[in-house]
């Protein structure tokens, strides 16, 4: 039996012993913190004195359609409650976003709504501009979007007016975690594609947990692995080193927390699922590991692709009634710090806070890191937690102020109690350097960054990878990247291990990134041979013109159907 060492217990790592728990490995994953779910965990915060229990989130999140990898698990994993269901039961349908503005009316975007109430503000030509910059978007080769990863989306919108940008840059950002300064243009370009063909497509659907994220997923999957599929995780374990000879790595060493004590640990496989942090800290102190370009090329990733994202957790003692019945998330637009915002007390199936007092739980995500706030001037980065606080609940307030969203006894959101103002524990200020900082920061898909991205596969042959930064069709810092990642990884493992064994097991399969609308596929293909003779985009040939780039269409539609009707007849 091969024996698999998986180091990180996120997604992309259980991911990992997911699948490989279907075969016949010997599986052991290890876990620097004292609870599973990497980034996308949930625990609960404690208070000292009262001993209340109060859920929080790191950062919020959102399950879309076209995450059919992940989906595909968690309709795997089945509830210890009930064995007939599995954790997919647990996602709730969001139709609705609401996007609460500084001094003005809120403007709800669902199923049945349009953006026009946005749109009224665009200057004109934004709304030209827009149709360009989309169909340039969904027209172009996979190839020429990846050669423009030096390049911004902010620059990319650098023509359309402050309403326009506010929408299209600003918001865009925090609704998918990045930094909207730095973020690549590749990632928003794919993301226009996927969110057109998903609505286009009729699976426009986005999906919430309807519980805390640990209670209503990661324990259940920690339950089925270890109890089910006899993997063992070990929580509380830090990597310290990965141990090389003979140009493979034969082991690690591993630390307890609790203990401080040291072991090496060797199998035939080792799955780094660990953050870029924690694997380029490794790496940049062992000159073996610093020979291995996947490895060394992490030092530099974690330059470019660190991200101060706050995430925090306010806590109301009144209910917040809001102007739909349908399940909901809000966009701030008009934040300097780009706050987006889950109301999880409208969401979760029950409440999971055992102080009564509460009525409200807020998960609130803080991304913009460079804007000043509107109370001390000055960007989150540099403030104290005192002053976050402040700034936070500051601009929440303002949002809502003219909004439909009220209190249930029909009064603005100011006159709610905080009861608690909770920053994630990995979040210090650092007063030497009078900072905000954390050491498990997000990770952003940031310019210049795409080629010191690790593949599942390095040049070390045991040695692979299964995270969401790692290359997947996806190329977007996601879930569903971690779960595609972490299914090549197991793929890898089982393809090596029947050639090593002359065993037949088959690998699992993996849903491709199809973004791409049919109707566009003959504009993307023309663009792929354009690119392969170093030509320039095909709108850029029509006078950089959406009506001229849609004339052109329509002759090759009609070219198409010409040379199919030819072949029939």
């Amino acid at each position: 039996m091969k024996k698999v060492i998986i180091c990180g217990a996120g997604i992309g790592g259980l991911t990992v012993a997911h699948e490989l728990s279907k075969r016949n490995f010997d599986v052991t994953v290890y876990e620097r913190n004292d609870i599973v779910g990497g980034l996308a965990r949930s625990m609960y915060h404690t208070d000292p004195q009262m001993s209340y229990k109060y859920p929080v989130e790191y950062s919020w999140r959102i399950y879309g359609a076209e995450y059919k990898n992940l989906l595909r698990i968690l309709n795997e994993i089945p509830l210890r409650e009930d064995q007939k269901k599995t954790v997919l039961s647990n996602l709730v349908t969001v139709f609705t976003f609401i996007f609460a503005r500084f001094d003005k009316k809120e403007v709800i975007f669902s199923k049945n709504n349009n953006l026009g109430e946005i749109t009224r503000d665009f200057q004109k030509g934004d709304t030209r501009k827009i149709l360009n910059k989309i169909l340039y978007c969904m027209t172009m080769s996979t190839a020429r979007m990846d050669s423009l990863d030096g390049f911004t989306w902010k620059e990319y919108c650098t023509d359309l007016s402050p309403e326009a940008n506010k929408y299209l840059v600003r918001l865009m950002a925090p609704l998918l975690g990045m930094d909207p300064t730095y973020m690549s243009f590749p990632v928003i370009a794919r993301m226009v594609k996927m969110l057109l063909g998903g609505v286009w497509g009729g699976s426009s659907a986005l999906y919430v947990m309807c519980k805390p994220t640990n209670d209503g997923w990661f324990d259940e999957w920690l339950e089925y692995l270890q109890n089910s599929s006899g993997v063992s995780i070990k929580i509380n374990s830090e990597i310290k080193d990965f141990n090389m000879r003979d140009g493979k790595i034969h082991s690690i060493t591993v630390q307890d927390k609790v203990t401080k004590e040291e072991k090496v640990e060797d199998a035939d496989y080792f799955v780094c699922a660990m953050s870029v942090e924690a694997i380029a800290d490794i790496a940049s102190k062992n000159k073996e590991l610093l020979k291995v370009p996947a490895l060394r090329n992490t030092i530099n990733l974690a330059k470019r692709c660190r991200q101060i994202q706050l995430s925090i957790g306010i806590f109301l003692d009144q209910g917040i009634v809001y102007p739909t019945k349908e399940k909901l998330v809000l966009a701030l637009p008009d934040t300097p710090w780009g706050i987006t915002i889950e109301p999880e007390d409208d969401i979760w199936c029950k409440a999971y806070c055992t102080d009564t007092r509460v009525k409200t739980f807020l998960a609130v995500a803080v991304c913009q890191t460079d804007s000043k706030g509107i109370v001390h001037d000055k960007p989150f980065i540099k403030c104290t937690e005192s002053e976050i606080q402040d700034e936070v609940w500051a601009q929440i307030c303002r949002s809502y102020h003219m909004s439909s969203i009220k209190t249930k006894d029909g009064g603005t959101i100011d006159t709610a109690k905080i009861i608690l103002f909770y920053i994630w524990d990995s979040y210090k200020f650092d007063k030497e350097k009078g900072l905000m900082d954390t050491w498990e920061p997000k990770f952003s898909n940031n310019i210049d960054s795409l080629s010191y991205q690790p593949s599942t596969t390095t040049e070390v042959p045991n040695l692979l990878f299964a995270t969401a930064y790692t290359k997947t069709d996806r190329y977007i810092y996601c879930m569903e990247a971690a779960a595609e990642a972490g299914t090549r990884a197991a793929n890898e493992i089982i393809t090596q291990s029947n050639q090593a064994t002359n065993r037949s097991e088959s690998v699992s399969k993996i849903y491709p990134y199809n973004a791409s609308l049919p109707v566009f596929y003959p504009l993307v293909l023309i663009d792929n041979i354009l690119y392969k003779l170093r030509l320039p985009h095909l709108s850029r040939l029509t006078f950089n013109n959406s009506i001229g780039l849609v004339a052109v269409y329509v002759i090759v539609i009609l070219g198409l159907i010409t040379l199919l009707l030819l072949k029939i007849f």
